[in-house]
C-alpha cells in the first residue's frame, strides 16, 4: 500500500477535528452518531439545572441563558473553522 493511500484511509473529519482543537490525536475517538452524542453529552447539565431551579420559570430562563452562550460559541467557532478550511484549501491548490 502507497503511503498516501495510508494517509487517506487515518484521515477523518473528527480526528482532524481533534487536532485543531487540542493539538493531538484523537486516541479516543467517538464513534457515537452526532445525535447520539448531544444528547447523552447534554443530560448532566440539564440535570444540574432541573436541580438548582426547580421552579419552572427560573429553570426556562436558565435554559434560555445557557442556549445563547452555547449558540454564541457555535456561530463562532464554526466561523473559525469555515476561514481555516478556506485557508487551508487555499494552501492546497497553491
Amino acid at each position: 500500500m502507497d503511503y498516501t493511500d495510508e494517509i487517506l484511509q487515518r484521515a477523518n473529519v473528527r480526528q482532524i477535528r481533534a487536532f485543531l482543537l487540542h493539538g493531538v490525536e484523537d486516541l479516543e475517538t467517538d464513534t457515537r452518531p452526532p445525535a447520539q452524542r448531544l444528547k447523552e453529552e447534554s443530560r448532566p447539565i440539564y440535570a444540574r439545572l432541573e436541580a438548582l431551579y426547580p421552579d419552572g420559570d427560573a429553570l426556562d430562563e436558565a435554559l434560555y441563558d445557557l442556549s445563547r452562550a452555547l449558540a454564541a460559541y457555535a456561530a463562532t467557532y464554526l466561523e473559525l473553522g469555515i476561514i481555516a478550511g478556506a485557508r487551508l484549501a487555499r494552501q492546497m491548490l497553491g
